[in-house]
């Protein structure tokens, strides 16, 4: 491990686990938005927000991501979340999996396969949610606490449960 990558861990942890005020909010923006991919809105967060290859990861104006948030766009996949989207306490993001067709080979030694994960703008995932790699979530939906999402979900969805089903539509 260098040095620099050392220190990056060290800020990063520091800043991460910083109180949960807006002064401390605006310092995990300062931080994470130079790091981020491409383009990054203004965010708020929680303590314990933890972005894992923020170069992979797109926040556009307005989100807000809870307490103990994951992101994980390590192999070389990409989570991108819309405008205005609320992220619930405890959710995790990966948008990639370990490899294992080969079980000749450790699947440590198989790398990842990369996906994409895009939550559209205007969406509310609940707390303790659990999104997997390849999936969209559409405009305006709604993802219930404790849900793992699998699956595309439709714009203007309520969703929950395990794997996440969508339970009826938000337009009347």
């Amino acid at each position: 491990m260098t040095v620099r990558i050392f220190l990056w861990e060290l800020l990063e942890h520091f800043v991460s686990n910083c109180p949960s005020n807006p002064l401390f909010s605006r310092l995990r923006y300062y931080f994470y938005r130079n790091a981020i991919g491409g383009y990054s809105g203004r965010f708020e967060s929680m303590t314990g927000l933890a972005i894992l290859r923020p170069e992979g990861v797109f926040l556009e104006d307005g989100v807000y991501l809870g307490r103990n948030v994951l992101l994980d766009a390590a192999g070389g996949g990409s989570i991108h979340i819309g405008k205005k989207s609320i992220i619930g306490a405890y959710t995790a993001m990966f948008a990639n999996n370990h490899s294992f067709q080969d079980p000749e080979i450790p699947i440590i030694d198989q790398g990842y396969e990369p996906g994409k994960i895009v939550i559209e703008d205007n969406c509310w995932i609940g707390s303790h949610v659990v999104i997997l790699k390849t999936v969209t979530i559409g405009k305006g939906s709604v993802i219930g606490a404790g849900s793992i999402v699998t699956k595309d979900i439709p714009p203007m969805s309520v969703a929950a449960g395990n794997p996440a089903r969508v339970i009826r539509s938000r337009v009347q």
